[in-house]
C-alpha cells in the first residue's frame, strides 16, 4: 500500500519488506517479515543457508 504522506517509503526501505522462500516449482514455502530491506547485492547463499545484509546494518542468517 502507498502511504499518501510518504509515497516513496516502500521504495526507499522505510516500510521494511518481506523475504519469500519458493520451491523450484514456484510453490511458496515460507514468508519472513523484514524490518529493513536487503542492501543492493547483499544476499549470499552458502552451506544451505542464506545470509542477508540489510540497509540498517544488520546481518541475518536463514537456514538450519
Amino acid at each position: 500500500a502507498i502511504d499518501p504522506e510518504d509515497p516513496l517509503a516502500t521504495f526507499r526501505g522505510r516500510n521494511g519488506g518481506y523475504l519469500q522462500v519458493l520451491s523450484s516449482s514456484g510453490e511458496k514455502l515460507a514468508t519472513y517479515k523484514l524490518d529493513a530491506p536487503p542492501e543492493f547485492d547483499g544476499l549470499i547463499a552458502a552451506e544451505n543457508r542464506l545470509f542477508m545484509s540489510t540497509v540498517d546494518g544488520t546481518i541475518q542468517c536463514f537456514g538450519k
